[in-house]
């Protein structure tokens, strides 16, 4: 069958062509206009291998991939029509506008291949799966509030201008990957209800998805941001993955809700995000993530059920962290996280009362060994930044838990022995060397307490214990019952007066320990030397600090 020069017909005589035995049997034209075209639009099955274009001179080009004919049209009119049947325009080229407003569908309408100059489907119904898999949308592409009620294939779709897809309905799953998108993406208020993807998709403008609803998976893996991203009060009801994401821009989750199991893998934000007042109700891993930009993570709020992992991810500016009231604690894992410039994090909330709080937990179980390889890197970090009040806060939780590493998998007894030396010599006096006043109070506890002893001691002898004794005869009741004042206050202020004398090995020799008392004041100026030698290295490691 040869071709033939242009040819003009009308709809019904392209109709009568196509249905006979042989079609186009004196050759099929290079160029068939059809000089009408019905609002009422059904294409036979027999046509599909026709394009629908513009002009002659465009029909050259469609000659020249294919060697198929072509159909040129005028603007397709199918606003507010029911199309009952299937529709298939595969390889069309619709070189004017597409009007399906307020159309509903009940088939499959099959327009993947084809090429739209400009596209309107605002608040159409597609009942059946709508196949735009490689189409190629030269213009604006509207598909304002439509309702599909099955699946939507947008696999390796091509958008040159504004993509609108604000408060779309999809039933079905959303499958918008590999994509790529010239001109601003807008999914404000969508509501997708099956799975959506849009992996691998490149939005080279700004790409608005705030307000969206995603009740199933939600998949972001390999896409780009080139322009500003924006998830401001999306909620994710269940898993969202977004591995090898970049934003090239700024980004903004600010109010996102999780709901479901949020993954965030090996993403790279180079100018700056935003995750202010986001709520965590589920699993949040936040891994491998370079922030360049500022970082803002501001009154995150966590359920029962949530739990924040930020693990081996780089803030290279400043970042502000902060967690709403609430019981965060063992909820809030950093494992190997590089703060390169200034950062606030919430330390008093971290204190020892819920130092839970950074424990890394593996299979359910504490990992004392993670954690504490963890916070060596955050005080590495405070260290090299010059944030020395935060190194201090760090460096004494990772003495504990470093404690606890070391002797909390050991069950025989000088294990436990030494676990306890260490805790309350190191601990509890001094805190690991970063509390002075914690020494001076431990000093005036001992000051007191042995005074006690000694009061108890001497004001009352049938305790068998010992006393004091004023030179090597008196005892000191005799003189506190010659003196005028009450006995036991008598006895009390000599016994202080003698335990301050004793810690600090000072030794008048005035007042003379006997019995078991005499052993306690020995231990006391013991205790004496070492406490105050440990005063002066917390003393000078603050300085140094």
């Amino acid at each position: 069958m040869e071709a033939s020069a242009a040819k003009a017909l009308t709809y019904a005589q392209v109709l009568a062509e196509l249905s006979s035995d042989r079609p186009f049997a004196n050759g099929i034209p290079d160029v068939l206009t059809v000089t009408d075209f019905p609002r009422v639009f059904f294409v036979p099955s027999n046509a599909l291998t026709y394009r629908v274009i513009a002009s002659a001179d465009e029909a050259a080009l469609a000659m020249s991939d294919g060697g198929m004919p072509a159909i040129v049209l005028p603007a397709v009119v199918l606003s507010r029509m029911t199309v009952e049947k299937t529709l298939s325009c595969k390889y069309w080229i619709f070189g004017s506008n597409v009007d399906m407003r307020r159309a509903i569908f009940k088939a499959r309408v099959d327009l993947s291949d084809a090429t739209f100059s400009m596209i309107d489907a605002g608040e159409a119904v597609f009942g059946d799966t709508l196949d735009l898999t490689k189409a190629r949308f030269e213009r604006e592409a509207n598909f304002w509030k439509a309702t599909f009620e099955r699946e939507v294939l947008l696999r390796f779709s091509r958008f040159h201008a504004m993509a609108y897809f604000s408060g779309v309905r999809a039933k079905g799953d959303f499958v918008m990957s590999a994509a790529e998108v010239r001109g601003k993406a807008t999914f404000s208020s969508a509501v997708f209800m099956g799975d959506a993807s849009f992996g691998e998709t490149v939005f080279h403008a700004k790409t608005d998805i705030s307000d969206v609803q995603f009740h199933r998976w939600a998949n972001f893996s390999e896409a780009h941001f080139i322009a500003e991203a924006d998830f401001i009060r999306t909620v994710f009801h269940a898993r969202a993955t977004f591995e090898n994401v970049t934003f090239d821009t700024w980004a903004d989750f600010k109010q996102m809700k999780l709901n479901g199991m949020f993954d965030m893998n090996v993403a790279v934000f180079k100018s700056g995000s935003h995750f202010s007042e986001m709520t965590v109700n589920a699993f949040a891993r936040f891994n491998r993530i370079t922030f360049y930009g500022y970082t803002g993570m501001q009154n995150i709020v966590i359920g029962e059920k949530g739990e924040i992992a930020l693990s081996f991810s780089t803030f290279r500016e400043r970042a502000d962290i902060s967690f709403r009231d609430g019981d965060i604690a063992g909820r809030i894992n950093f494992r190997k996280v590089d703060f390169r410039e200034r950062c606030e994090i919430p330390w008093g909330a971290l204190s020892k009362h819920n130092a839970r709080s950074l424990v890394v937990y593996t299979d359910g179980k504490p990992d004392m060994d993670r954690t504490v390889e963890n916070l060596f890197i955050l005080k590495r970090t405070y260290e090299t930044l010059g944030r020395h009040d935060e190194e201090k806060q760090v460096y004494y939780l990772y003495k504990v838990f470093e404690r606890k590493a070391r002797y909390g998998g050991r069950h025989d007894l000088v294990s436990k022995l030494r676990s306890a030396a260490e805790w309350f010599l190191l601990d509890v006096v001094s805190r690991y060397f970063t509390s002075y006043g914690r020494v001076i109070m431990v000093i005036f506890c001992i000051w007191l307490a042995a005074a006690a002893f000694y009061t108890a001691g001497s004001a009352f002898p049938s305790l068998g214990i010992g006393g004091l004794l004023y030179g090597t005869e008196k005892p000191l009741r005799e003189m506190a019952m010659a003196s005028g004042y009450p006995p036991l206050i008598y006895i009390f202020s000599k016994a202080l007066y003698f335990s301050m004398v004793s810690f600090t090995t000072i030794g008048f020799g005035d007042f003379n320990p006997t019995g078991i008392i005499a052993f306690i004041a020995a231990l006391e100026g013991f205790s004496g030397m070492l406490l105050s030698a440990l005063l002066l290295v917390v003393v000078a490691r603050r300085i140094i600090w």
